[in-house]
C-alpha cells in the first residue's frame, strides 16, 4: 500500500480536502468557547456569556467594556494573587491582603507610566494593554465588587498622593477618577511631613465613612517623599448559613505541633460546596445573595508550608471545578484579622524596579518631567476581614436531639483547628477579593 504524498496529483484534492476539515473543525471550537487571545493569554468564556448590567452601571465608567477584556483582568488579578501571597508568605504569621485591590493600584501605576517603567508593570500583573479595553474592563470589575446589592459589604480606596509641587495632567486625574474610583492628591510634605500624614489619614477615614483608619503609618511620609499610591479594602458579609452563636465553644487550635491555644470555635452544618484531595480539604462557604464566597484550604495533617510551596493559580482553578455540594459538619474559629503592607519591597521582587528609581522612574504621562524626576516612593496597601457568626438565629432543639458522633455519620466533616489558606471570590468572574492565612486566630 502506498502513503499519500503530495507529489501524487490524485493526492493533492484529498490533502487539501483534510487540511479545510480539520481549520473548520477549530474555527467551530473557537466560536462555541469565545475565545479571546489577549497580550499571550486565552481567556475562554461560554458562547452567549455576557457582561452583566451591574458591572456597566455603576460609580466607574465601564462603557464600551467587553466581555474579552473583563476577563482578562480578572483572569490576570487572580494569577497574580499566587505570586504576591508567594512574597507575603515568606513572614511567620497571618496575612490577609487584597488581589484585587494590588492589581488595581498597580495597574493605577501603569496608567500614569511610560517607556521601561510601564513594560515592567505590564509585564508584572499581565493586563491588557490598550487602553480602550483596559480601562472600561478596570471600570466593570470595580462595578461588580463593588456594588450595593452583592449581599455583602465592602470598602474600596483607591487613592495617588503627589508633592504638591508636581501638577499632574488633568487627563491623568480624569483617567483615575473615571476608570478607577480614585483621588489624585496633592498634598505638602516638606514642611511638616508628620502632620500631613496625619491628614492624609483624616482623609482617608473621610472617603470610606470611618471604617478605614491609619491607613498610612506612622514613619512613612517623609520631607523627601514625592509620590505614593495607596490602596485599601475592607470587607464583612452574612453568610448564606449562618452559624449560631449557642454552637460556638472553646476548642484546641494547634499551631504547630508543639504550641496549642483555645480558641472560639464556630459550628455548623448544611450544605456546603466540598472537595477533597490527598492534600487537602476545600470548604466553600456562600455569603448571603451567593455573590461571593469564601473558600477554606485546610492543609492534610497540618502541613500548611508544603501545601504553600505547591499552590498556584492552576492547581487552584483544578480544585475549584471539584467542588460539589454535600452536607459538611463545619467547625472554623472565629478570626479578624487588618494589615498594612508597604509593597515596594515585594513589588520589586516580582519585577517592579525601575518606578521606584528616583533616577530611571519614568511616569511623565502624570507630570512633565524636566528638572525633577517623578518617582513611586511606595505603595501602600490594606486589606481587613472579619469572620464570625453573624448573629444567627438560635433556633429550638427537638427533643431527641442526636449526638455529635451520630450527626458526623451520615456527613463530611470539615474542622479547621490548625492554620489554613483563605480566599474570598466574587463568583461570577472568580475575581480573588481577599486572600490569606490564618496561623492563629487570636491574634
Amino acid at each position: 500500500m502506498r502513503g499519500i504524498s503530495i507529489k501524487d496529483e490524485n493526492s493533492i484534492p484529498l490533502v487539501i480536502l483534510v487540511t479545510v476539515v480539520i481549520l473548520l473543525g477549530v474555527l467551530w471550537v473557537l466560536i462555541q468557547l469565545d475565545v479571546d487571545i489577549d497580550m499571550g493569554q486565552v481567556v475562554p468564556f461560554m458562547r452567549g456569556e455576557v457582561v452583566p448590567d451591574y458591572a456597566k452601571e455603576g460609580l466607574a465608567d465601564a462603557e464600551g467594556v467587553t466581555l474579552e477584556g473583563m476577563r482578562s483582568v480578572e483572569k490576570a488579578s487572580s494569577k497574580f494573587a499566587f505570586d504576591v501571597y508567594e512574597e507575603l508568605a515568606k513572614e511567620e504569621g497571618n496575612i490577609v491582603f487584597s488581589p484585587y485591590g494590588v492589581s488595581t493600584v498597580l495597574s493605577m501605576t501603569y496608567e500614569g507610566s511610560k517607556g521601561d517603567t510601564k513594560e515592567e508593570i505590564g509585564e508584572a500583573i499581565n493586563i491588557p494593554r490598550e487602553d480602550d479595553v483596559r480601562r472600561p474592563a478596570m471600570g466593570a470589575v470595580y462595578n461588580k465588587i463593588n456594588r450595593e446589592d452583592a449581599g455583602y459589604d465592602i470598602e474600596t480606596l483607591n487613592s495617588v498622593w503627589i508633592r504638591e509641587n508636581y501638577e499632574p495632567f488633568s487627563d491623568f486625574i480624569d483617567v483615575i477618577e473615571r476608570f478607577y474610583v480614585g483621588q489624585v492628591n496633592s498634598v505638602d510634605l516638606e514642611d511638616d511631613p508628620e502632620n500631613t500624614r496625619a491628614s492624609m489619614n483624616e482623609k482617608v477615614k473621610d472617603i470610606t465613612g470611618d471604617i478605614i483608619e491609619e491607613l498610612f503609618p506612622r514613619g512613612s511620609v517623609a520631607d523627601k517623599t514625592t509620590m505614593m499610591l495607596a490602596n485599601a479594602v475592607h470587607f464583612d458579609g452574612n453568610w448564606e448559613i449562618e452559624f449560631n452563636k449557642e454552637h460556638t465553644e472553646k476548642e484546641d487550635f494547634h499551631i504547630t505541633e508543639e504550641e496549642t491555644l483555645e480558641v472560639a470555635m464556630m459550628q455548623g452544618e448544611g450544605e456546603y460546596g466540598y472537595y477533597e484531595n490527598e492534600e487537602a480539604q476545600i470548604l466553600e462557604l456562600s455569603y448571603e445573595d451567593k455573590n461571593a464566597s469564601m473558600l477554606v484550604i485546610l492543609p492534610k495533617e497540618g502541613n500548611l508550608a508544603s501545601l504553600e510551596n505547591e499552590l498556584d493559580f492552576e492547581k487552584m482553578n483544578e480544585w475549584k471545578e471539584g467542588i460539589e455540594e454535600e452536607k459538611v459538619r463545619v467547625y472554623l474559629p472565629r478570626f479578624k484579622i487588618g494589615m498594612r503592607h508597604k509593597m515596594s519591597d515585594h513589588l520589586k521582587n516580582l519585577g517592579v524596579l525601575l518606578a521606584f528609581d528616583r533616577e530611571e522612574a519614568d511616569f511623565s504621562n502624570i507630570f512633565e518631567q524636566e528638572e525633577e524626576n517623578l518617582f513611586l516612593d511606595e505603595i501602600i496597601h490594606g486589606a481587613f476581614i472579619s469572620v464570625n457568626e453573624k448573629e444567627a438565629e438560635i433556633l429550638e432543639e427537638t427533643e431527641e436531639e442526636e449526638t455529635e458522633e451520630e450527626k458526623e455519620e451520615d456527613m463530611m466533616v470539615f474542622r479547621a483547628d490548625n492554620p489554613f489558606i483563605f480566599t474570598v471570590i466574587e463568583k461570577e468572574g472568580g475575581n480573588i477579593i481577599l486572600m490569606g492565612r490564618v496561623q492563629n486566630p487570636l491574634e
